[in-house]
């Protein structure tokens, strides 16, 4: 019950951001939900993800709502600021992590966000985006790095990209990579993603992302 007030609180604060938008002001909101399929792996059964973004570049404000991204039954506010442009940017954060429970994480999050995108021609595009993550406990759990990168290219309506993260604490660490890809609905913004995954250091690491989102940009 916790995790789930906290996250439609959290709802409610970015429908409040879009409703206060000033109509001059551009910006880029992005929703989306993840579904993990354990193919072949030794951890528990996972929880949905859910995460939302909204950027104002460097005219404002960047912030960020998830669920169970962090860890499991773990709720993440963070906030930034957005420096560069399409070509190249970073946006770096800071944040707070809520445990929903005792499998949940409580600390304070200092992440950064970098990537781009050049267009090759007018059709193909090439694009790249790496996360980087510092969490500190403030309860019992041990701190944690966290790095997700991806780069790869786009064709019409779809992105084919090699993705990896990775996760290190003191008494654990993983790894998945693999393919991405990516389609989008034509002008409407609505995407679906499938991310395929191995864990290089354990052979019976194998899992599917599978993602359903919305992606609005007003410039």
């Amino acid at each position: 019950m916790k995790i789930t007030t906290l996250f439609v609180a959290f709802v409610a604060f970015f429908t409040q951001l879009v409703n206060a938008q000033k109509p001059e002001q551009s910006f880029d909101f992005d929703g989306s939900y993840y579904h993990i399929i354990p193919i072949d792996s030794t951890a528990g059964e996972p929880k949905p993800l859910f995460w939302f973004w909204y950027d104002q570049g460097t005219e404002g404000f960047y912030t960020e709502a998830r669920l169970n991204f962090d860890a499991p039954a773990t709720a993440g506010l963070i906030f930034g600021k957005t420096f560069g442009g399409e070509k190249f940017f970073i946006t770096p954060k800071v944040g707070v992590l809520i445990a929903g429970n005792e499998e949940g994480f409580d600390g304070l999050s200092a992440e950064f966000n970098c990537g781009g995108k050049i267009d090759i021609n007018s059709n193909i595009y090439w694009n790249y985006f790496v996360m980087n993550q510092y969490a500190f406990s403030t309860g019992e759990d041990e701190n944690f790095i966290y790095n997700y990168s991806q780069t790869g290219f786009g064709l019409g309506l779809f992105e084919i990209n090699i993705s990896a993260q990775f996760f290190q604490q003191a008494d654990a660490s993983f790894m998945d990579i693999g393919p991405q890809v990516k389609f989008t609905l034509w002008e409407t913004g609505l995407y679906s993603k499938v991310w395929a995954t191995t864990d290089p250091g354990n052979e019976k690491q194998e899992t599917a992302f599978v993602a359903i989102g919305w992606h609005f940009s007003k410039k």
